[in-house]
């Protein structure tokens, strides 16, 4: 079996590049017949035992889940409760061992299942720091309709600990995007940071209608971003918008 053989040879390689090459090729495969063992029920469970079980181990296959999980979540509801449950052991992992990329993999995961709202999920992310991670965990608590006040909160307290000299402008700089994210949806009501003498930037992407985030994507479902569709395409996540000087 090729997975089992991957694993083996993980040992000699342990970067994880041998199983991440076995899965990818699997999934290929499977996308190709619109199946892992075309009609064979027991394959197909085995590779999702496998490809969740692995990733536990080998956190550089998480985003190989992405090509797989559509077919989860049209499938049966005791499908998806048993992959949401393997997804959140993931995201433990992933929260334990400070694997930002990971946290984000597994929220975009959930927010694709019919999950049940994790009350405590925003709030560990904004424990991190992690400007994406913030991010992420701003989208998942909109997605699931649960309260902002802790955003809110979160950003007022980078404005005061600067204010106060605690902070330096390089500590609030490194989550500006979550910030102008907060700022542009009007969870927070003044630009989040003043930069220099000068807060025109974020009051001028705001009225340009710049948004980082499609909340109109299909996979999230909530309110049109216009402006970053137009530019980016089929893609959930706005991440860069090149601002030309003058």
């Amino acid at each position: 079996m090729i997975i089992d053989k991957a694993v083996a040879l993980s040992k000699e390689f342990p970067d994880g590049s041998v199983i991440k090459y076995a899965f990818s090729a699997i999934i290929e495969i499977g996308i190709v017949n619109e199946g892992i063992g075309a009609d064979d029920e027991a394959a197909e469970r085995y590779f999702e035992d496998a490809l969740l079980r692995y990733a536990y181990y080998f956190p550089t296959i998480i985003p190989l889940i992405q090509r797989w999980l559509p077919r989860v979540a049209s499938a049966d509801p005791r499908v998806e409760q048993r992959v949401e449950s393997r997804v959140l052991k993931l995201l433990d992992r992933s929260f334990a061992l400070a694997q930002s990329d990971n946290i984000v993999w597994c929220i975009y995961y959930l927010l694709q299942l019919s999950a049940q709202a994790q009350e405590d999920l925003p709030e560990r992310c904004l424990e991190t720091n992690d400007p994406v991670v913030v991010l992420m965990g701003y989208v998942y608590a909109k997605k699931r309709k649960r309260p902002l006040r802790v955003f809110s909160d979160w950003a007022t307290r980078f404005k005061d600990e600067l204010k106060e000299g605690r902070l330096t402008e390089y500590d609030v700089d490194r989550v500006w995007l979550p910030l102008y994210q907060l700022f542009f949806d009007g969870v927070i009501e003044e630009p989040p940071y003043v930069m220099g003498d000068d807060n025109s930037v974020f009051t001028a992407l705001k009225e340009g209608g710049v948004s980082f985030i499609d909340f109109d994507h299909e996979d999230f479902g909530r309110r049109a971003s216009n402006y970053a569709a137009k530019i980016f395409g089929d893609l959930p996540f706005k991440m860069s918008i090149p601002i030309q000087p003058g």
